[in-house]
């Protein structure tokens, strides 16, 4: 069966919760919990989209729009399906969103040593434009650097 894309809503945030729990590694720091999840879907310019097949959730986006920039949050992707595109169908359909809604330009924060994730937003058309130092910090206290990167809308898919 095909992937199915819906908007996600402040009544998802236990569920985004949970893809966020099996999509990130705690020991890097980058998964969110349901209340910083609330918080944000809360904001008047926020919004989410979850992807599922056969009514199972298997990732979500997590995006803001700010005057014409979007700020790409989250991608979670399922580990049972990383590796098969859907990380850049978020992608590419939160920039839809993102263009739809104003944005001119969309940012990004992602750990310095998380290649995949780095391949996906360079294939994109995103360049690094600065770093962060200690951005994230995993439970066990360690930090680790973020890459911040951009790009101007829209993205076209190939």
């Amino acid at each position: 069966m095909t992937m199915q894309f819906r908007p996600a809503t402040a009544r998802d945030t236990l569920l985004l919760a949970s893809l966020a729990r099996e999509a990130f590694d705690p020991m890097f720091g980058e998964g969110w919990s349901s209340s910083q999840l609330t918080g944000t879907l809360s904001q008047p310019h926020a919004w989410s989209e979850i992807a599922s097949r056969n009514d199972t959730p298997l990732g979500f986006t997590l995006s803001r729009i700010a005057a014409d920039e979007a700020e790409l949050l989250l991608v979670a992707v399922h580990p049972k399906e990383r590796g098969q595109g859907l990380g850049r169908e978020l992608l590419l359909r939160a920039a839809g969103h993102a263009v739809n809604n104003g944005a001119r330009f969309m940012h990004l924060e992602v750990r310095k040593n998380n290649l995949p994730a780095l391949n996906i937003y360079r294939a994109a058309g995103f360049c690094e434009v600065g770093q962060r130092t200690a951005y994230y910090r995993g439970m066990d206290g360690h930090a680790h650097d973020a890459v911040t990167m951009k790009r101007e809308l829209p993205i076209i898919s190939a």
